[in-house]
Order: structure tokens, then sequence, then C-alpha cells
């Protein structure tokens, strides 16, 4: 390609909007433009993206998958006739058309598991047909409310879908592994770093949501062997959902630096060193994150409010590789079920303790039943006196914040009283006042399809106060109350009134509420027991890019897909799912990959292998030696950018930073006379001038090398 020729604008600035965030490179170095209705892509970017779609075409191709394509719309009335809950259908961006004097409403970005049933229900019918794979290319719409300034979050993003279908378990657990190892593989190719991170599906059923690491170091190989994990089962036989551990050296990585967003009140960001300190007595260790030796270097951090995404947070141990989406991941010593408070409060039962780290210290020693504290606070402690219950008006104080910095109480003294509609029903959710409820947590313990924040009418119809004010003791209406486990030791707790402006001081369980049940209902923290191994889990934060997932069988049963097994009898097909976000990884790569002066693109994925650079493209012997070259590095299958724009040479030095393409072979009129090329590799920035006569068979040598030494 001549850069004279192409549609490639690149930016000495960009909006201060979008400063400071991965856009920020793409959209300087020409690969995404911002325009009133979104990102679109420009040439290079498109360049990149179907890279991207024929690598992993190729992929895909050889675990047997086979590629189709269905219409962009899906009628919403096929969801409708699943008569799925609300949660449970796709979201996406839906639209009104008119057709035939009738108006119809399309789902566009969203899940076609209908359109995909409707297409391939006769010809699964029988299992001889049986197992099938299909991908394709389409479109997922962002989350509702998502930025259209971050690319990561953009309201249509390309992606690939892979939907398997199959008989049973044996074929099912194979090619769901097959699959997600792929995905793996490919991310090792590009040379991000990440999590395979667990997340939960249904009681039963388990899925993968794999999450690009977001850091501002880089990681070096390990010199430790790396042994075959255990494989991911999807699905459990047994009456606990199977939790494999996640593969070494790949999910279970140290934390990047603490992000800057902010969270619900009474839950901080960790800091850095929350986030990722090694158990005591033993020595940090690092782990393999793909990057070849060289690939060392600065890289500014991301902060999230930088990134702007919208970020995942994962729970991961550095033992054993335990790895789960925060919201979903386990606490160790808890049961899984919930228990009734009548046998918590009489002593029957609890969560088991857990024992101290590899080395701990006195120090490091965790109560029996409080899992991730130094120590009980006088609130926490049985043994402390009981107050009498106070009322403390409290004007205008609503969350755990305002009310902390009123009654100037550490958040670990209250309790937080959150009211959901569970199914329809209201019910409270107690949740100690410096931890987070994981709503994902609460639909699994108790088996809810529909979960949802109570609105403010139904808050004051239960409780009797506006929001912000409620309490458990003295509820207006009967009102299940579900504690999370750390909830047990409320002893002269704060807790709303359920009176507007007011608190209550003094509470404690047991005397002045009881719990129906308790359960593991809130988000883990760092340093909470891993419930794999005796360690500790850290907290670190990243960008999702794909999700696996087999589906559950209430959701694939009304999709009516069916087959006739060797018996003649009429079983449910099994399937499962894969969405691999192929704008994110262009995102993430942006993210990961570049320095201070622009994108750093690995050898074996870039938009070109070489910029070929003209200095004087008047010269007529200069220009015909560039032609030359750039003919002969064509000729041999190696990708070139010919720059003969006719700038000046910093400009084009300053453009080649900001591209990142690896390789940058210079040639000017001083150089041509003297019989030289000059070569500088973008990524460890070392230079070197060789033979002009030789250039071609050399860099050829170099880039066939760069690959071969990072291929897989």
């Amino acid at each position: 390609m001549q850069w004279s020729r192409a549609f490639l604008p690149t930016l000495k600035e960009v909006p201060p909007m979008l400063r400071g965030g991965p856009e920020h490179w793409l959209l300087r170095a020409g690969l995404v433009a911002s325009t009133s209705g979104g990102y679109a892509w420009l040439p290079l970017g498109m360049r990149m993206l179907r890279k991207l779609q024929d690598h992993l075409r190729r992929r895909l191709l050889q675990t047997g998958a086979q590629e189709i394509g269905l219409p962009v719309l899906t009628p919403v009335s096929l969801w409708q006739r699943l008569r799925l809950p609300e949660p449970e259908v796709p979201p996406g961006l839906r639209l009104d058309l008119a057709q035939a004097e009738r108006k119809t409403q399309y789902l566009l970005g969203g899940g076609q598991e209908p359109l995909l049933a409707e297409l391939a229900s006769g010809w699964l019918a029988s299992y001889r047909n049986l197992p099938l794979l299909v991908f394709q290319f389409g479109l997922a719409a962002g989350s509702e409310g998502a930025s259209s300034s971050r690319l990561a979050d953009a309201a249509i993003r390309p992606v690939v879908q892979v939907y398997g279908f199959h008989a049973g378990p044996d074929s099912l657990h194979p090619t769901y592994q097959q699959l997600l190892q792929q995905v793996e593989n490919l991310l090792d190719f590009l040379e991000l770093p990440y999590w395979v991170a667990q997340r939960e599906v249904s009681p039963e059923y388990l899925g993968h949501r794999v999450v690009i690491r977001l850091s501002g170091e880089q990681t070096e190989k390990a010199g430790r062997p790396l042994s075959q994990p255990p494989p991911r089962s999807p699905i459990s036989n047994g009456s606990e959902p199977s939790r494999p551990e996640a593969s070494p050296g790949l999910a279970d990585r140290p934390a990047e630096a603490a992000s800057d967003r902010s969270e619900p009140a009474g839950t901080p960001l960790p800091a850095e060193a929350d986030m990722f300190t090694p158990p005591a007595g033993r020595a940090t260790e690092t782990y393999p994150t793909g990057l070849p030796p060289e690939a060392g270097g600065f890289v500014p951090p991301l902060s999230r409010s930088s990134i702007g995404a919208d970020l995942e947070e994962v729970a991961f141990c550095t033992e054993c590789g335990y790895t789960a989406v925060r919201a979903s991941a386990r606490i160790g010593g808890r049961p899984i079920k919930p228990v009734p408070g009548a046998l918590v409060l009489a002593g029957l039962t609890g969560p088991t303790p857990a024992p101290p780290p590899p080395g701990a210290g006195p120090s490091q020693m965790q109560l029996p039943g409080r899992p991730g504290q130094s120590g009980p606070t006088d609130s926490e402690s049985p043994s402390a006196p009981p107050e009498p219950v106070r009322r403390v008006p409290t004007p205008g104080a609503r969350t755990i914040a305002e009310v902390t910095a009123f009654l100037r109480r550490p958040p670990q003294q209250f309790l937080k009283t959150l009211l959901y509609l569970a199914d329809g029903r209201p019910v409270a959710v107690l949740i100690r006042g410096d931890h987070q409820a994981s709503e994902v947590k609460i639909r699994a313990s108790f088996g809810i399809s529909r979960l949802e924040m109570a609105d403010p009418a139904t808050v004051e119809k239960v409780t009797g106060a506006p929001v912000g004010f409620s309490g458990p003791v003295g509820l207006k209406e009967p009102t299940p109350l579900w504690a999370d486990w750390d909830v047990r030791t409320a002893w002269n707790v704060v807790v709303g009134a359920n009176e507007a402006d007011a608190h209550l001081v003094g509470v404690c369980i047991g005397r002045d509420f009881r719990p129906d049940f308790f359960a593991d209902l809130r988000m883990a923290m760092p340093a909470d027991p891993c419930p794999q191994c005796p360690a500790v889990l850290q907290i670190g934060v990243g960008l999702s890019a794909a999700e696996a997932a087999c589906l559950p069988t209430a959701q694939t049963e009304p999709l009516g897909l069916r087959f006739h097994d060797a018996q003649q009898e009429l079983r449910p097909v099994r399937m499962h799912r894969l969405e691999v976000d192929l704008g994110r990884l262009i995102w993430a790569m942006a993210a990961v990959h570049h320095d201070q002066a622009g994108l750093v693109w690995p050898e074996r994925f870039s938009p070109f292998d070489i910029l070929l650079v003209c200095l004087d493209p008047e010269d007529e012997a200069v220009r015909r030696a560039a032609w030359e070259l750039y003919q002969a590095w064509q000729s041999a299958g190696l990708e070139v950018l010919l720059d003969d724009r006719d700038l000046r040479p910093g400009v084009k030095f300053f453009d080649a930073d900001l591209l990142g393409i690896p390789w940058r072979a210079v040639l000017g009129p001083k150089n041509y006379r003297q019989g030289q090329l000059e070569l500088k590799h973008r990524r460890s920035g070392q230079k070197q001038l060789i033979p002009l006569a030789d250039a071609a068979a050399i860099l050829m040598e170099k880039v066939r090398a760069a690959k071969g030494s990072t291929s897989e």
C-alpha cells in the first residue's frame, strides 16, 4: 500500500474527553474515527479486523465448526414466544420497522438462538447429525447506557458467535474445553495477558469469562513448568457446582494497579498493595504472559477514569489458580446453600474457619468465621455488653458514606438493608456496611429468576420510610430477611430506623432482629479466603473480551430443540455458546501494546510487517530504489506500507512511531549515495545500517525470524 493514496489520516491530538484511553492511540493512528453516530472503522482498522476474523476463522474451522450467516435482525416475537423471564431475553437495540401496514419489533445485536433453532431444528432431529458446531461473524449490542465515547462500550461491536449442539455431556464437555482453549491460544498469539474467570450460569451450570488484564507493568516468563490444568467442566454432576482450577500461568496473574472509578458507598477499591500482596513467607512470583523476552519497556498505567469502559473485576488466587468473576467468586469456608437463621443463631452451624495463609504470622491469623478480618471491632464482639437501641436523627444522610461521616463511625459498624423484588415479591438483604451485595450470588443462592431493586413505592410500603433509611428492625410488612454470613456478628451496629432522616444505634442480632436465612451474598474482597486452598484471594480489573457458557435446559427446551436417540427416544439437545468481541480485542491491544510515542504492534499481528519511508520522493533514483524494495518484499509475501508522501522527515518519523509497525526502513538521498538502508525495530528502538543491495533479503529474514520466534 502506498501511503500517498491511502485513506490514513493521523492526528497530533484528540478531543480532551478521549485522551488517556486506548481510543487515544486508535484515533491518532487512523484506525478509527469518531462520528456523531459512534465510531467508524477506517481502512487501517478494517485491515486489523479482517486479520482477526481470518485468524479466528482458521482456528474455528480446525475444530470442525462450520460458518453460517444469520439475518442481522431477530424478531422480538420469537423471544416472546419462549416465555422466558425478562432478564433471560438478551440485550440489544430494539427497532420498530413498518412492514405491510403493520409494525414489527426487531432485536439488533442480541442473541440469535431462536433464529438458529428455527434454522436447525429439523436437521438436529436425529442423533446422527449431532454434534453440530457452527459460527458466524455478527454484531453485539453494548450495555444499556454505555458511553458512546468509548470504543469498548460502543452501541454495536463486531463479534464472532459460536454455537454448539450436542446429544450429551460426553460430547459437549470436550468441545467446550477445546473452544475455550482456542480463545486462550488466540490471546497468547496477540500477546495479551488475561484471566479465564469462572462465572455462574445457574446452580448446575458454569460458564467462563475471558478478561484481558489491563496493567502498567509487564511480567516476565516464569521458570516453573506448567502442569496440565484440570478440565473445565461446564456442567456439575453433583450437588455442588464444579469449580475447576484455572489454567496455570494464564489465569493466575498478578493484579494491576489500583483504579480510580468510584464504587458504591462503603466499598472502596483496594489499593495496589492490597490487590497483589504475596502471602507471608512466600516470595513474589512472576507468571507467563505470552510476551516475548524483548517485550519490556515502560507502558503507561491505565486508570479506570482514562479507560472509561465497563471493566470486569476478577477474584483470583496465586497459589492454586482459582479465578472467578468477582460477582460470583466464592469465599472460602462458607456453605454453598443458604442455612436457616435459627440454626445459625443457635450455634448449630456456620462457616468453616479459614486456615491461615502459608507462613502467616499472628497478625495475619483470621478469626474463626470472620474471613478476611484481622480482629474484631467492638461492634462485632458478642462479649461486648449490648447497648440499648437508640434513635439518632440523621437529616439528609442516606448512603453509608454520608451516615458514617455524620455519626463518625467506621462502615464495619453499619448494616445495609437492601430491598429487592425477587420474582416479584419483596425481600430484604442484609450486608455489612463496608461490603457490597452480589446480585449474582443472591439469585444463585435462592434460585431466583428475576431480581431487581425495589422501586421507591415498594420500599416505602415495606419500611414506611423513603429510600436510604431502611432497616431490619420494625418493618411495616412481613418481609423475608436474607443475611450475608458476616451479619451474624452484628453487635451494637447502626441500621436504618425505617423512618425518614433517622437511624438506630446499638442494634444487636438475635435480640432486635433475626434473619430467616444466612448465605454467601456479598462480593469477594481482597484477603478473603480462597475456596480451594489455604491462601487468600486477590482482586484484579480487566476488560471482558469473550464469554463461554453451557445453556441450562430451562433455556434450551423452550427453543424446541429435541432429537431421537438410537432407541428412538426423544431427548433435549444440549447447547453451548461462545462469543468473542473483536472490537474489544483491538481496543485491548491498543491498551496493552503502546508506549509514549504510539502503538507497538506485536510482530505476528500488525497491520503491516514493514513501513518503508522514502525521505525524498522527488529524487528519481531514491524513489526508484524504494519502489524496487517495496516490490521485492511484496513479492516475498511481506506486507509493506510505502510512505511516499511529500512531507518533512520529522513528520514521517512521528507518524511511523504512531502507527507502531514492527520494522521501519528509511531510504533517503544520503543513505542511497552510501549504499545503505536504515532499519529501526519499533519495540526495542534499536537502529542499524544495512547494505542497500542486500536489504531485501536481510529484512525478509529478520521479519520471518521474528515471526518464527513468536510462533505458536
